[in-house]
C-alpha cells in the first residue's frame, strides 16, 4: 500500500467516525408522562397558559358583543375552541455572565385570532390587543418574516396536509428561536415544557430540531393520554374558568338546563411522572 492510499484510508476512517459520533453541541429532548398529577405540578403550568390566552379572549368577546345579549349556544360555540385546543408553557432558562434568567412562552394550538361566534358578526378588534405580556412573558406565535428550518410535517392521520401548521409546540419553539436570532436570549439554554397532551410526530420533530439547532436541553411534561386523571383535571379547570367567565358577558343566556356533570376516571392508585425517552 502506497503512502497516498494509506493517507486516504486514514482520512476516510476519521470521516466515518465523525459521522457516527454524536456532536458535542447537539441538544437533547426528554419527555415525562404524567398519569394523574395530584399536586397540580403539571396542571398549574398548563392553567397559566390557558388563562394567558382565554382571559383576553373573553375580554375581546365582550368588546365584540358591544352590549348585545349572548345566549348559551353562542357562548358554547365560542368556548369549544378553547376546550379542544392544546395549551403549552415553555420555560427557557439561560445564563449570562453567571446569572440565571428565565423567559416563559405561552402557546395555544389553532389560528392566532380566535373564531368569533357568527351571531356577533365579523370581528372589529384584534384579539392580540387584549393579550397581556411582560418583560419575561411571551405570547408565542408563528411569524412569516423569519427564515427557519423548524416547521410542521404532514402526518398520515386522515387530516389535511397542513393540519399541524398551528400546533402549540411549534409556536413555542419558533418563538424561542426568534428571540435567539434577535439576540434577546442566548442559545444553549434549557427548556422545561408543559403540554396538555402528548406531542404528535410533527411536534416532536420540531422540538428535536430546535434542540439540535440551538444546543438546547429540553424536558417535556405531558399527560400519558387525553383520558387519564391528569388530563381530566385540566379539562375540569378549563370548563370551570369558562363557565365563570360568562358573567363578563351581557345577559341573555336562556334557561335551558345545563348538561350532565362531567364525569372522569377514578383517581389512580399511583402518582408521579415517568421519563419515557
Amino acid at each position: 500500500m502506497n503512502t497516498f492510499d494509506a493517507c486516504f484510508r486514514q482520512i476516510a476512517a476519521m470521516v466515518v467516525m465523525a459521522l457516527c459520533i454524536p456532536s458535542a453541541f447537539a441538544g437533547s429532548v426528554t419527555t415525562y408522562e404524567w398519569d394523574n398529577d395530584y399536586d397540580d405540578i403539571l396542571n398549574e403550568r398548563l392553567a397559566e397558559s390557558f388563562v394567558h390566552h382565554v382571559a383576553p379572549a373573553v375580554r375581546w368577546m365582550v368588546a365584540e358583543a358591544d352590549g348585545r345579549a349572548v345566549n348559551r349556544d353562542t357562548y358554547g360555540s365560542f368556548q369549544y375552541q378553547f376546550l379542544s385546543s392544546t395549551f403549552a408553557e415553555f420555560v427557557y432558562t439561560y445564563r449570562i455572565d453567571g446569572t440565571e434568567y428565565t423567559r416563559t412562552y405561552f402557546s395555544r394550538s389553532g389560528e392566532e385570532q380566535p373564531r368569533l361566534p357568527s351571531a356577533l358578526g365579523p370581528s372589529r378588534h384584534r384579539y392580540t390587543d387584549f393579550v397581556d405580556t411582560g418583560p419575561t412573558e411571551v405570547h408565542a406565535f408563528l411569524s412569516t418574516y423569519n427564515a427557519t428550518e423548524i416547521s410542521h410535517i404532514p402526518l398520515d392521520d386522515g387530516r389535511e396536509h397542513d393540519a399541524r401548521r398551528n400546533d402549540a409546540e411549534l409556536k413555542a419553539v419558533r418563538s424561542i428561536e426568534r428571540d435567539i436570532l434577535a439576540g434577546t436570549v442566548p442559545r444553549g439554554g434549557e427548556v422545561t415544557a408543559f403540554v396538555s397532551q402528548r406531542m404528535c410526530e410533527s411536534c416532536a420533530r420540531a422540538v428535536r430540531l430546535f434542540a439540535d439547532l440551538y444546543n438546547a436541553t429540553v424536558y417535556v411534561n405531558a399527560p400519558t393520554n387525553i383520558d387519564n386523571w391528569a388530563a381530566f383535571r385540566f379539562m375540569r379547570k378549563r370548563k370551570s374558568f369558562l363557565e365563570n367567565a360568562r358573567a363578563s358577558l351581557p345577559t341573555g343566556f336562556n334557561n335551558k338546563p345545563p348538561g350532565p356533570p362531567s364525569g372522569g376516571p377514578p383517581p389512580p392508585p399511583s402518582c408521579g411522572a415517568i421519563a419515557t425517552h
